[in-house]
Formats: structure tokens, sequence, C-alpha cells
């Protein structure tokens, strides 16, 4: 049996007032529904970094600073799996647009747990939580 190689992912846990953005993603999406923390794919070409800076303008419209890294975990869903790379980051503003989501929250950890989180979000929502206590 041959392995497909994992699709990496970043997302950001973006604080804001001591708050946690996280976004519902769009009906017609894959997760529809489901709760995330902000990110995309990352390119060949870039660093984690960059495309999380790269995915929250496209996305969001929102700019970002102190990006550096949190945690990872490597998710298995049917079919294909994913590394997700989380990073922290902060901003002063408020999404200005949503493209592939339907609805944002600032969220305090505690708050972030009882949402309904992709699966993959789930480990890096735990870490958090235990981050925070």
């Amino acid at each position: 049996m041959i392995e497909n190689k994992a699709i990496a992912v970043v997302c950001g846990l973006i604080r804001k007032n001591n708050k946690f953005l996280v976004a519902k993603r769009r009906h017609g999406k894959s997760m529809a529904r489901y709760w995330e923390f902000p990110g995309g794919k990352i390119n060949a070409d870039e660093t984690a970094e960059n495309a999380l800076v790269r995915e929250l303008q496209e996305e969001l419209q929102l700019p970002v600073s102190n990006v550096h890294y949190f945690t990872e975990h490597l998710h298995h869903y049917e079919g294909f799996s994913i590394l997700l790379k989380a990073y922290w980051c902060e901003t002063t503003h408020e999404p200005q647009i949503l493209i592939d989501h339907d609805d944002y929250k600032w969220l305090s950890p505690h708050e972030i747990i009882d949402m309904q989180l992709t699966p993959a979000d789930l480990p890096i929502a735990d870490q958090l939580l235990m981050h925070a206590s």
C-alpha cells in the first residue's frame, strides 16, 4: 500500500485583547459549518509563516504580527491527511472579508473548546487550553 503524503496546512492562533479568532467554514465547503483557526495550504515555495500571512490577507484581509510557531498535528481524514502547523500571531484589526467562512468570533480558549471544531483543529484547541491554564 502506498501512503499519500500529508498536505501541509498552517493556521493562526490569532490573539486580540486576550481572545482568539475562530471562523465557521462556509456552506458548500468541505467541513461546512465547522469552526476552525483560520489559515490555509502552504505552497511549495513559501515558509509556513509566509503562507499564514498570505492566507489571512487573502481570505480575511486581516493583517497579523508577531508570528511564531506553537505546535503541529498530523490528522488523517478518509482519503487524505493534513499536517496542521499552528502559529501564534496578533492583530488589532477585525476581518474585512469572509471568503471561505460565513462567520467569525473572538473567544477565550475555554469557549473555543466548546465549539464544533474541525477534527484537525481539536488537538490544537486542546493544547491552547492547556497553555492558557
